[in-house]
C-alpha cells in the first residue's frame, strides 16, 4: 500500500477525477492508521505511519479541490486526526497537510 502511495499521489495530480472515487478508501485507510491499527512497525516515534498519512493527506487535498461533496467525505477523518496528534515536531507537519 504505501509503495503505490506516490505513484497514485502523481497521477492524481494529472486527472484527479480518475481517482475520485478511491477518496472513500483512502478515508478508511487513513483512519486505520490514526487509530494504530497497523503494526508498530509503522510508528515512528510514537507517530502511527506519518509518512503514509502524508501521502494520504496530500492525495485527499487535490481529490477534494473544488468539490464540496467529495471533501465532504473527508471532514470525519481530518477532525479524528487533528483531535489526536500528539505534541510533536512531526505532528506539525500532520496539522499543516491537515488545514
Amino acid at each position: 500500500m504505501g509503495a503505490a502511495l506516490p505513484l497514485l499521489l502523481d497521477l492524481s495530480k494529472d486527472n484527479p477525477i480518475l481517482y475520485k472515487d478511491l477518496m472513500p478508501s483512502l478515508v478508511s485507510i487513513l483512519k486505520q492508521i490514526t487509530e494504530h491499527r497497523l503494526p508498530r512497525e509503522y510508528d515512528y516515534h510514537r507517530i502511527p505511519a506519518p509518512w503514509l498519512q502524508m501521502h494520504i493527506l496530500r492525495i485527499l487535498a487535490i481529490l477534494g479541490r473544488g468539490d464540496q461533496a467529495t471533501s465532504e467525505g473527508m471532514y470525519e477523518v481530518r477532525t479524528y486526526s487533528l483531535t489526536h496528534l500528539l505534541t510533536h515536531s512531526l505532528t506539525h507537519l500532520l496539522t499543516y497537510l491537515l488545514i
